[in-house]
């Protein structure tokens, strides 16, 4: 009976440890997708704000031009959202990008940052809520093309 019991408890701590681990591993593939999707959010912002800046648009706020999608936070840093009146649809899951752009393409580089927001930034619930910023250098080629020259991530 001892050797019984004995054995069911060491059965009972191994299995206690497997569930442990099993439960470290999927909490921690849940952060690893939440970052490889707010990494995806602010490289799609640069993307689509490079698509506005090749059209010819000035990036500042209040432009009529712009993607009626852009909303302004300030004079030269504007955002698109999933939870916006005119909500992004390629994205399946609550995002948010802004994007700054500072300097002017026909005069020289563009310095620029794009962050990404995964969850529901407006809670502010930072539990919730993946970020990624990504930060870099754009310049007007000769042919009028807009090149990244520079991208880190912080």
């Amino acid at each position: 009976m001892i050797l019984s019991i004995f054995v069911l408890l060491s059965v009972s701590i191994l299995c206690i440890s497997y569930w442990k681990a099993i439960r470290i591993g999927t909490q921690s593939a849940y952060v690893k997708k939440k970052e490889v999707q707010a990494y995806f959010t602010a490289r799609s912002g640069l993307e689509d704000a490079i698509s506005e800046l090749k059209q010819g648009f000035a990036w500042v706020s209040g432009n009529v031009d712009l993607s009626d999608q852009w909303v302004a936070s300030d004079s030269n840093t504007l955002y698109k959202s999933t939870v916006a009146p005119t909500p992004l649809t390629h994205f399946d899951y609550p995002c948010t990008y802004s994007v700054t752009i500072i300097g002017d393409p026909v005069t020289g580089t563009l310095n620029f940052t794009s962050i990404g927001y995964v969850g529901n930034p407006i809670t502010e619930n930072n539990k919730l809520t993946f970020k990624k910023v990504l930060q870099g250098k754009m310049i007007l080629s000769v042919s009028s093309e807009i090149h990244v020259i520079e991208l880190k991530e912080n």
